[in-house]
């Protein structure tokens, strides 16, 4: 692994909670990146899902994502 790409690894999450992962996500939704949308989803439906995810699913996995 080069030094660049050393500099893009996320390497502490101790700052996101579940609330913070599903509002960055909205944000990011919203913004005005250019993202694939899978099969045709609306705005609405993809906003639905990122709310929809459980708080605990999502502590879960921020708690075990490999460092």
């Amino acid at each position: 692994m080069s030094q660049a790409d050393d500099h893009l690894r996320i390497t502490d999450l101790s700052s996101l909670n579940a609330e913070d992962f599903k509002l960055r996500n909205t944000k990011f939704l919203k913004g005005d990146t250019e993202y694939e949308q899978t099969g045709g989803e609306s705005f609405e439906s993809l906003r639905h899902q990122i709310w929809a995810t459980r708080n605990g699913d999502l502590r879960r996995v921020l708690s075990q994502f490999p460092m």
